[in-house]
């Protein structure tokens, strides 16, 4: 079954988008809101509080941004999306020379 069919049946409500859905979500997403997402990127939005990443076998990934950035990468909401923004993503690549890891250590 598709996951949007699927949410649908249970009276989830959700834009579908043609293209990168990065602006809707930049732009549009509000409190409570819920992103699934395939890869990580949508995670640099700050608007963006809660994530499903899809697994095998109907199993997915919660991630809570609050408790991710401050408890597991100790990081703040600003220097995530920093992080995002000076490392390899869909729209750039690593600075020069540096990887996620140098760049980790430097925010």
């Amino acid at each position: 079954m598709v996951l949007a069919t699927y949410l649908r049946g249970r009276g989830w409500s959700f834009p579908e988008i043609a293209s990168e859905a990065d602006v809707t979500i930049a732009r549009d997403f509000k409190p409570g809101d819920i992103v699934v997402l395939q890869d990580s990127d949508m995670a640099a939005y700050e608007n963006v509080e809660t994530t499903w990443r899809p697994l095998s076998r109907k199993r997915f990934l919660k991630y809570e941004m609050v408790i991710v950035t401050k408890h597991y990468l100790q990081l703040s909401r600003v220097q995530l999306t920093v992080l995002c923004c000076v490392s390899k993503n869909d729209y750039t690549t690593n600075l020069n020379q540096m990887g996620i890891k140098t760049n980790y250590g430097i925010i």
